[in-house]
């Protein structure tokens, strides 16, 4: 394998070529956490009306509403 080879003069060609890096993104995840809040909302109406012990996950008509992706069935 060849050695790389270092600038002299100490500039960055690299950076030159294909520009700086944009900055990142503040946070991850779904956007704006609807998605979350919906399902969150009707398991906590379910906890109260049905069975402390129940699970709710999310629904495709959940996804729908929020603008989630969802693949087609």
């Amino acid at each position: 394998m060849a050695e790389r080879q270092k600038s002299s003069d100490g500039r960055s060609e690299t950076s030159e070529l294909i520009g700086e890096p944009g900055d990142a993104p503040a946070a991850s995840g779904t956007d704006g956490g609807a998605l979350a809040r919906r399902v969150g909302k009707r398991d906590e109406e379910e906890r109260v009306t049905k069975s402390p012990d129940t699970h709710t996950d999310a629904q495709k008509s959940d996804k729908i509403a929020t603008g989630t992706d969802t693949r087609n069935d």
